[in-house]
């Protein structure tokens, strides 16, 4: 399910102007599990997954793929987490730590 309420959306909506020239990121909101407990943000060039309000992954949109972080809560966010990366063996190892994924996290958003 996808936000799509032009109010809403309206007032998600980043804008900054300067010299005659207005910039807007669109920001797009979806519920992969129809479930408000997991949450796909999409800003511009990147996307940010959270499980309930803790951000679990992010993808650039760079062809790399979601960059997850290692399930440290439970067998929920671990579903949000394998949603996100398929969950095999190669992906479980793929996750990083909580304080690499803040850091990656940081660069993306910055």
């Amino acid at each position: 399910m996808m936000i799509n309420d032009p109010a809403l959306m309206a007032d998600l909506r980043k804008q900054s102007k300067g010299d005659n020239m207005t910039t807007t990121t669109d920001i797009t909101i979806e519920f992969p599990t129809d479930r408000p407990n997991f949450t796909i943000v999409s800003v511009g060039s990147y996307s940010v997954a959270f499980s309930y309000r803790t951000p679990i992954g992010f993808n650039r949109w760079d062809g790399n793929g979601w960059i997850t972080r290692e399930n440290v809560w439970g067998p929920t966010t671990g579903k949000h987490i394998n949603h996100l990366d398929g969950g095999g063996t190669d992906a479980k190892q793929s996750r990083v730590d909580s304080d690499t994924f803040d850091a990656l996290l940081r660069e993306v958003t910055a």
